[in-house]
């Protein structure tokens, strides 16, 4: 099982140590990107780079996605 815990920063190395010395605990690092992501973005560069998808600027982007 996985489980995702949000803890502030300066508490963060306390809890990791106390959970490495829990022999049923594993801890792995997720802070790097996923390897299908980093396929999709470049996947998507070619496609823009190719002209088959039109890229827009984030300013225009980001007013469609937050709009209320």
């Amino acid at each position: 099982m996985k489980l995702t815990i949000d803890i502030e920063d300066a508490k963060f190395d306390t809890l990791k140590n106390f959970l490495q010395t829990l022999d049923y605990v594993s801890i792995e690092p997720s802070d790097e990107i996923p390897a299908w992501q980093k396929e999709e973005v470049m996947r998507r560069k070619a496609l823009n780079e190719e002209g088959k998808m039109v890229a827009r600027p984030w300013s225009e982007a980001r007013k469609e996605v937050f709009k209320k």
